[in-house]
């Protein structure tokens, strides 16, 4: 039956395995394949990475489409909020369209705000449709390929992190080694250590080795104290 093969190729979103997977399955020990025979099969949910949920919106020409992607995506909300963010000037390049997608993003970081603050959760679907179908149907002129790049928030956010973990690690061995607290050797010691290893010298070889430092752990001490 060529309807049931259009059921099958349509659940498998171009993915031609699945494809073939599903007619084995449903067509196995059969002499026919009916409507009837492939009705069971469901479209698998697949996980979409970042770049590929950002060009999902971006495509979409129905708010319903636009507001699914988020189902079958690996970002969070918030975290899908700052790749739109970075993103919509590189993909809406219209004054006007670019003004559209803001205002919605704009609507669905407030509603975000109030939903985290009174815990509201029923706002949540307020943020999505803004930042999803809104979004989306800012859109005046056809899609465009785009080349995306990677939020500098939270490229900023990870280096920020990395650098409490090392002063972190840095400070445990100094208190230890020192027998005090982590804030004394935080905010007594580090200091006069980073004075002493952003200075030419061999005292820097010698304490490195006695607090068991790595070199990530010198290399902190160098650049930041």
């Amino acid at each position: 039956d060529e309807k049931a093969l259009k059921i099958i190729a349509e659940l498998a979103e171009g993915d031609m395995r699945s494809a073939v997977n599903d007619l084995q399955a449903t067509a196995q020990g059969k002499k026919r394949l009916s409507v009837n025979d492939v009705s069971w099969l469901r479209a698998r949910n697949r996980q979409y990475q970042a770049f590929d949920v950002l060009r999902m919106i971006f495509v979409s020409k129905r708010c319903d489409d636009a507001r699914n992607v988020i189902n079958s995506s690996l970002l969070d909300y918030e975290s899908l909020m700052l790749w739109l963010d970075e993103n919509l000037p590189r993909q809406y390049t219209d004054p006007e369209e670019l003004a559209k997608a803001y205002y919605y993003l704009a609507r669905a970081d407030i509603f975000l705000g109030r939903m985290k603050r009174g815990q509201r959760w029923e706002l949540l679907r307020h943020v999505i449709d803004f930042m999803t179908a809104g979004v989306a149907m800012a859109k005046i002129h056809p899609y465009k390929f785009t080349k995306y790049g990677f939020p500098q928030k939270l490229l900023l956010m990870a280096k920020a992190k990395d650098m409490r973990a090392k002063r972190e690690s840095v400070c445990e061995k100094v208190a230890s080694k020192c027998h005090l607290s982590r804030r004394k050797a935080s905010t007594e010691m580090i200091p006069f250590l980073h004075v002493i290893f952003e200075t030419p010298g061999l005292v820097k070889r010698d304490i490195s080795r006695w607090l068991e430092l790595d070199e990530s752990m010198e290399d902190f001490l160098k650049k930041q104290g």
